[in-house]
């Protein structure tokens, strides 16, 4: 039978007969003061095509009505299918909380990062899978997708831009090109994001995840279609632009200390663990460690023409911070 609603912390067990007990996508969720649109979220994962998932959570220290809508939800349409990760109760900030979800989940074939003020299209889970299913299990697989990107009453004001480079550690540091919200991934990936227990100060989890793979000689699958509503507001830890030169425009604002000091942490946070990179990316990561002048950084630009960004203008204004930008000793 079903499990209770008065216990929604549902624990998998071989034994459970529950349909959702066993199911084939771990969706992991981090919330934090998301009471304005968290609802809408929750309501949305309940209208997917693939309906075998369970929800795993945690209030990353929220001091609105976050846990009480999680609770309300886990007891009434989620009943069975939420489980709460309580430990530790301390405030991570997002990547950490999202790394303990995915390090405190069971052993599931797949894995969904979920921002807590998105919408789910019907399909997104389902097209994940097909597509993840298309590579041997015991081999590192991340898809993301494109989004329909909105205001903050979810009307459609454009779309991401398309990835029109295939995706490789080359471009991959240079730039984050899976959106955590879109991401699902294999259990050979999170087994191997696991093992790796230093992530890079101040990473994104999206993008640490994307470079894990790629370092990893794992598979990455961008899909072309739109699965979900990009809510843009306010409170984004990191929105997205519809066009070329308002992202190059606030990447100009931002300046390029703090890209230079990003990018130099990737490379050094992956170093930490050559037992687990290729050949090859161990090479390219070992070049750019080392490439502290001008002639060398331009030598290294000339020796990897796919180091580069998706779009011609974001490619050259890397390409001048890369040059002559300080590096971070």
């Amino acid at each position: 039978m079903p499990p209770s609603p008065s216990r929604p912390e549902t624990v998998w067990t071989p034994e459970a007969t529950d349909k959702h007990a066993r199911p084939t996508v771990a969706i992991l969720l981090s919330i934090y003061n998301g009471e304005a649109y968290l609802a809408e979220q929750l309501a949305s994962f309940l209208i997917q095509s693939h309906t075998a998932w369970h929800l795993y959570w945690r209030d990353d220290g929220s001091d609105d009505h976050s846990r009480a809508i999680m609770e309300a939800f886990a007891q009434t349409d989620g009943a069975g299918r939420c489980t709460e990760v309580t430990s530790p109760k301390k405030r991570l900030g997002t990547t950490a909380s999202f790394m303990t979800l995915l390090r405190s989940a069971p052993a599931a074939p797949y894995y969904a990062f979920a921002d807590q003020d998105d919408v789910w299209l019907p399909q997104k889970l389902t097209w994940a899978v097909d597509s993840l299913t298309h590579t041997p299990q015991d081999e590192a697989h991340l898809y993301c997708a494109r989004q329909l990107l909105t205001d903050e009453h979810l009307t459609i004001i454009g779309e991401s831009s398309h990835i029109v480079r295939p995706p490789s550690l080359h471009n991959a540091v240079t730039q984050n090109i899976a959106s955590g919200m879109s991401i699902v991934f294999n259990n050979a990936l999170r087994t191997t994001l696991s093992r790796l227990p230093q992530t890079p100060p101040n990473a994104f989890h999206d993008w640490w995840a994307l470079l894990v793979t790629c370092a990893t000689g794992g598979h990455v699958s961008a899909d072309t279609r739109c699965t979900l509503l990009y809510r843009q507001h306010h409170n984004n830890s990191i929105g997205a632009r519809t066009s070329l030169s308002k992202r190059a425009l606030a990447a100009i604002k931002r300046g390029p200390s703090a890209f230079l000091e990003t990018f130099e942490t990737n490379i050094a946070t992956l170093q930490l663990y050559p037992e687990q990179l290729t050949d090859e990316s161990r090479i390219l990561l070992n070049d750019l460690s080392q490439a502290r002048s001008f002639s060398k950084r331009l030598s290294v630009l000339r020796r990897y023409p796919a180091l580069r960004r998706q779009a011609f203008l974001e490619n050259l204004l890397f390409r001048l911070w890369y040059l002559c930008g300080k590096r971070h000793d």
